[in-house]
């Protein structure tokens, strides 16, 4: 494991490396995975979401410049961590995004000199292409196939590509190929790819460990593996979209954790919940001498004091709460 280490990061938050051991948290549920974005809460909270999702699109074109400095800071990160580990810059390499979702913008970014195949277990669907809505709608639910037409139909992707190409000072970007493939079977050969990466995919998977283990199939010795997965511990970890928004009007501060304001939480994913604990000994299960890290956020200390000297969230430790996401960085050893 890495030694300590912080950096300013977006939004506040601080990246650092581990600071001593966890407190262990509640046990991974054994719920199976319906879809992505559907953890299965009844009519009247998916139409929540669905207003939320709608409120969430129109607002998205406003926070399009920030949102892109984020995206590049997060690529130039996982370049970094390669070139370290591996002595070599980042070009002309064959790299696999694990979960790239509806709008393959890293994806994008990182085929500017690579050759980028974009995976995920959704339907991809774009333009007009109305077979594919329906699949959307059929595989994953009303809730995907709405936030997927609504990515369109505001024009946010559009925007969103326009601006990353202006700050990567490119004409235009270029096409990531994209494959629908299940990540516990990735469809590549052995030994055959330099770079496989996720963000923030991680925690939606029921079984992070055998997805890992693929991706350590897939790369080459000497290749790489990335991982920026969000913790169920942090304030925004139950991914209700007001929370990530910064709005904790309605559920107060780590509402998922709490007893007494559980029940205002509005998930918008389905969740492994995972405990900080468990994520290390996967880590250490499966990349022996991984490089950790994390992204601390500090801004809510005040309220976490507040909250524990009423008695609540002392069973979990400052890293459980303020760190918000761990990266995870191995490279394969060489033959």
């Amino acid at each position: 494991m890495s030694s300590p280490t912080t950096s300013p990061h977006r939004d506040g938050a601080e990246r650092a490396g581990p600071s001593g051991a966890a407190a262990p948290g509640t046990p991974a549920g054994e719920q199976p995975i319906r879809s992505y974005t559907s953890p299965g809460q009844g009519v009247g909270n998916t139409l929540r979401e669905f207003w939320s999702l709608y409120r969430g699109m129109r607002a998205a074109k406003a926070t399009i410049e920030r949102d892109v400095q984020n995206q590049i800071e997060d690529c130039r990160l996982c370049a970094r961590k390669f070139e370290q580990l591996t002595g070599r810059p980042l070009k002309g390499c064959k790299i696999v995004e694990v979960g790239a979702g509806q709008s393959l913008r890293r994806a994008r970014e990182f085929a500017v000199g690579n050759d980028v195949t974009a995976t995920d277990l959704d339907v991809y669907a774009h333009g007009l292409d109305v077979r594919a809505y329906l699949e959307v709608l059929r595989r994953n639910g009303a809730k995907r196939m709405a936030k997927t037409i609504g990515l369109r139909l505001f024009g946010t992707d559009r925007a969103y590509n326009r601006a990353l190409a202006r700050a990567l000072n490119v004409a235009s970007l270029p096409d990531a190929r994209f494959r629908q493939m299940d990540a516990t079977r990735l469809e590549f050969p052995d030994n055959s790819i330099d770079l496989v990466y996720s963000f923030q995919v991680f925690e939606h998977l029921p079984d992070p460990e055998a997805v890992w283990r693929e991706c350590v199939r897939v790369v080459k010795p000497g290749g790489c593996i990335f991982t920026l997965l969000h913790l169920y511990t942090s304030d925004s970890g139950c991914h209700d979209l007001r929370i990530i928004r910064g709005d904790h009007s309605q559920t107060g501060y780590w509402p998922h954790l709490r007893e007494s304001a559980r029940h205002t939480v509005q998930n918008s994913a389905y969740l492994n919940e995972l405990t900080l604990a468990q994520w290390y000994d996967l880590v250490h299960r499966v990349f022996p001498g991984a490089d950790v890290e994390f992204e601390r956020d500090d801004r809510y200390r005040d309220e976490l004091a507040r909250l524990r000297s009423q008695g609540e969230l002392r069973d979990y430790s400052d890293d459980e709460l303020l760190n918000r996401n761990m990266i995870v960085t191995w490279m394969k050893p060489r033959a």
